[in-house]
């Protein structure tokens, strides 16, 4: 069944605050409540609501090439928080969007193999969520007017990878109820600029450390 989904930022910008919110949760898990699952189930919601906002984001976006500049350098700018506060050496979630986002423009061009070797960054180069979080990018991008074929692949993919996620991945299956509800979501009116959630995402991340480091 296609159903093409409105493109207003509007809805975009209410599903992008949804995101954060679940993205916030899955952090306060990580830093301050390891052992609270719950935080890390709800958290499984935030990364396939931004993939989502990202195949938007491809269509409804003036210059691609900018955009996808703009999320590395972005992501090298964040990248020496993201180690201090996670103690992990692999790349942020702004160069596993920017991958996603090349592998979408690839696509787009109808060069199939390129979009085949640009997931593969995801898998060679260690980024946020790896081959994993691309593919879910450009999942969601093929398949973003046809909620059942969305639904059968993000859930095949979930499936594929569930070894390496385990079966807590499964949940971020959920996500696809508010995507799918976008439109009842736009009733909250929310709108802010694009910049806002670049700055808040570092701003954040160093907040949850200074409490994890007096909570100590």
């Amino acid at each position: 069944m296609k159903v093409v989904f409105n493109m207003d930022k509007r809805h975009s910008d209410s599903l992008k605050l949804m995101a954060v919110i679940f993205m916030v949760v899955d952090h306060v898990g990580v830093l301050l409540y390891p052992d609270l699952i719950i935080f890390r189930i709800i958290g499984r919601l935030s990364f396939p609501i931004f993939a989502y906002l990202i195949a938007l984001g491809a269509d409804r976006t003036k210059n691609i090439t900018s955009y996808i500049i703009r999320l590395l350098m972005f992501g090298v700018l964040v990248q020496e928080v993201y180690v201090l506060v996670f103690g992990v050496y692999r790349l942020n979630i702004f160069f596993t969007l920017a991958f996603g986002l090349l592998a979408i423009y690839a696509y787009k061009e109808k060069n199939i193999l390129i979009a085949f070797i640009v997931s593969l960054l995801g898998y060679y180069i260690p980024v946020s969520y790896s081959l994993y979080g691309v593919i879910t990018i450009l999942i969601f991008y093929i398949f973003k007017e046809y909620k059942i074929m969305l639904l059968i692949g993000f859930f095949l993919l979930n499936l594929i990878f569930i070894d390496k996620y385990t079966q807590l991945q499964l949940f971020s299956m959920f996500s696809l109820v508010f995507i799918f509800l976008e439109s009842r979501i736009s009733s909250l009116k929310i709108s802010f600029n694009k910049y806002l959630f670049y700055g808040f995402y570092p701003i954040h991340l160093i907040v949850l450390y200074l409490i994890k480091g007096v909570l100590r």
